[in-house]
């Protein structure tokens, strides 16, 4: 492939509109062409702020008196309950006054997950954060977006692998992912490891199939971002992905999946040990440092 062909399929690629043989011929051209991967780096942060326009658009923000609108109806009701809740029946008529205030604010606060695009797992963690909410160009979005590109798009197909048909540099990193992950996912095999990079980011990535979903490991130096997540996983979300990340050493370590969050952390966290006792090893000279596990 050449660049115009490059050029002409561009648009097709990122869309996910061509036959997987086609997309390994523009990664191999990608690889080798620091034009066309500038190209294609720069029209993906396009596309990317172009969808963050759409999300925080003010026509999809909840309005501002919506919290204002409740409360004031909850305290109404409340003055109401109160004022009838002498004797037998203003008892019961309070209860089912607060009974419906309840309703009320059950649907409100749906209405309002609905419309912010929240799940309901989501909805009961206050700390998991929204990959929205983060530069397109944060660490966890370029983990996110070299997860659906390279494992999800393109390996999905790939026959299982195992560890003697790993290439020596990556051998370990697979043994310890594959060993660990094998404990707590089922039906886990290895696809593949190999490295590869997304908006100048390089990673060692480990890929597997848990379930019929893809699972990545990935590993780098790449991140710049000040937070550190030691001993217990920070975790994301996107609109397709669970993110988790846990810091080892001095690298970062995300874990990206359509698992439940909790599933998604505790997977994330099991990984931490092990890759502590890899990188401290004297011969552990790979010079990437984040280790990112996606389950999907």
């Amino acid at each position: 492939m050449n660049c115009t062909d490059f050029r002409e399929l561009l648009d097709s690629y990122l869309s996910d509109e061509l036959l997987t043989e086609t997309n390994h011929d523009i990664l191999r051209h990608i690889g080798e062409c620091a034009d066309c991967r500038a190209e294609i780096e720069g029209r993906r942060a396009v596309r990317a702020r172009l969808r963050s326009a759409v999300r925080t658009a003010p026509e999809f923000e909840m309005p501002r008196e919506f919290d204002q609108e409740v409360r004031n109806h909850l305290r109404s009701r409340r003055s109401k309950s109160a004022e009838l809740s002498n004797g037998l029946f203003g008892f019961r008529f309070g209860w089912v006054a607060a009974a419906a205030c309840l309703l009320i604010a059950a649907v409100f606060g749906s209405m309002y997950l609905l419309r912010s695009g929240a799940s309901t797992e989501l909805a009961g963690s206050s700390s998991v954060l929204r990959t929205r909410s983060l530069p397109p160009n944060h660490i966890v979005n370029i983990a996110v977006t070299d997860h659906d590109n390279c494992a999800v798009k393109h390996l999905a197909e790939e026959p299982k692998t195992t560890l003697a048909q790993v290439s020596a540099e990556y051998r370990d990193l697979a043994r310890v992912v594959s060993s660990e992950l094998k404990d707590s996912l089922k039906d886990c095999d290895l696809i593949s490891s190999h490295s590869c990079s997304f908006n100048n980011v390089k990673f060692s990535h480990v890929v597997m199939k848990a379930g019929g979903r893809m699972v990545s490991v990935l590993v780098t130096r790449d991140h710049p971002d000040a937070e550190k997540a030691v001993g217990k996983a920070l975790n994301f979300a996107s609109d397709d992905y669970t993110v988790s990340r846990i810091d080892v050493e001095d690298r970062a370590v995300f874990v990206v999946s359509q698992l439940g969050t909790e599933e998604n952390a505790k997977a994330a966290e099991s990984l931490a040990a092990p890759l502590r006792l890899h990188y401290r090893k004297p011969e552990a000279a790979d010079p990437v440092q984040t280790a990112i596990l996606f389950a999907r």
